[in-house]
């Protein structure tokens, strides 16, 4: 209980509110699946979790020595992708700067990146980045960082202002083009995640239509940016109103379309081998930390959280003669006090590097979840 009064302060101050006003509003959605919850204290508890509740999970998985021994749980279902569909924008940069039409070293205000910022609903990721920028010397005094500094931002602290600005210079069209030419076929492209949130005010129209549209008067109109940064909308949802529009408007895809991405960047296939290799620059943040440097040769990932909402998609190679692999981990529709554990834990986390560092767990996880619910 105390790990939620946590959390739900944390939200509380993310969301704008008092931790009083947010407890009042969410009493209820705060103790959803609370007894499941207590039991998510390992990843044996999780993988147990798992089995129980196969219809909210996604996971594909398959090592590189036996890509045919896959783990396939609900591989074609779409669901939220949250913070993983960057890596389609982070595809997009590479292709971009590989084409020679965007250059790392350009340099971005940061005035161009806030336009597209709406408080408080993004975990004050801009702002972590704003003081790394600062902290790393990256941010000149005119107040510009490098182009890649925003991707930096990105794909490392999860910055939504970055990430629109880059889908901005993208352009909705080549944006719509990413799933196709990365070989995503049955998932959806990324949206300006601006957009999609200030389209949850009224729930009307295509997703897509909203999202470029909203969010384009968000960067074009500072009379509407000033509005809507107090009003973000999500200030005014409950979680679980929060948790129902993450699951119906935003923009999903699928365990197999992000395995198969991640399998194909870590083998250099993507587009060219340069543009493979900016993809893989980005996404091994993780190798920043010593303890997956000593366990894993390389290891890349980007995952997201949506209220009810976790994914994950990695690759990594480990250490000690152990083959390389790919993971694609979705979660959907979860009760509120199991994702509470979960985005504080990172059990999920911790999971998805075991599966892929341990052959005998992998094992033991794809005879678990190939057996029929009801196996004795």
């Amino acid at each position: 209980m105390l790990r939620i009064a946590f959390i739900a302060g944390a939200l509380a101050l993310t969301l704008g509110c008092s931790r009083v006003v947010f407890v009042a509003r969410n009493m209820d959605a705060l103790f959803d699946g609370a007894e499941a919850a207590d039991q998510l204290k390992s990843v044996a508890a999780l993988v147990d979790f798992m089995d129980a509740n196969r219809s909210h999970v996604s996971l594909v998985a398959y090592r590189s020595d036996d890509p045919d021994a896959a783990i396939l749980l609900n591989p074609d279902v779409p669901r939220p992708l949250a913070s993983t569909i960057k890596i389609l924008v982070l595809a997009g940069y590479a292709e971009a700067v590989d084409d020679g039409r965007w250059s790392p070293h350009e340099r971005v205000p940061l005035a161009a990146l806030e336009a597209f910022l709406l408080p408080r609903t993004d975990g004050g990721a801009h702002d972590h980045a704003v003081e790394e920028f600062r902290e790393r010397g990256w941010l000149d005094a005119p107040g510009n960082v490098a182009l890649r500094d925003v991707v930096w931002a990105m794909m490392t602290v999860s910055d939504n202002s970055a990430t629109d600005y880059l889908l901005h210079r993208l352009g909705r069209e080549a944006a719509g083009a990413l799933p196709a030419r990365f070989a995503a076929p049955d998932s959806d492209a990324p949206l300006p995640i601006s957009g999609v949130f200030l389209s949850w005010d009224s729930e009307e129209g295509p997703l897509a239509d909203a999202a470029w549209g909203l969010a384009g008067r968000l960067h074009s109109d500072p009379g509407f940016r000033a509005r809507r940064r107090n009003d973000p909308v999500t200030s005014r949802l409950t979680l679980r109103e929060q948790a129902r529009l993450s699951g119906t408007r935003f923009p999903r895809g699928t365990a197999r379309d992000y395995a198969s991405l991640m399998d194909r960047v870590q083998r250099g296939e993507p587009g060219s081998a340069a543009a493979s290799a900016t993809m893989r620059e980005f996404l091994e943040w993780p190798m920043e930390n010593d303890f997956i440097r000593r366990e894993f040769r390389a290891f890349g990932a980007k995952g997201g959280a949506l209220p009810g909402v976790l994914t994950e998609a990695a690759y990594a190679a480990p250490g000690g003669g152990v083959a390389s692999g790919v993971a694609a981990l979705f979660f959907d529709d979860l009760p509120l006090a199991v994702w509470f554990t979960l985005i504080d834990s990172f059990l999920h986390q911790d999971f998805l590097r075991q599966l892929l560092a341990d052959p005998g767990f992998f094992e033991d996880v794809r005879q678990r979840l190939e057996a029929p619910r009801d196996a004795g």
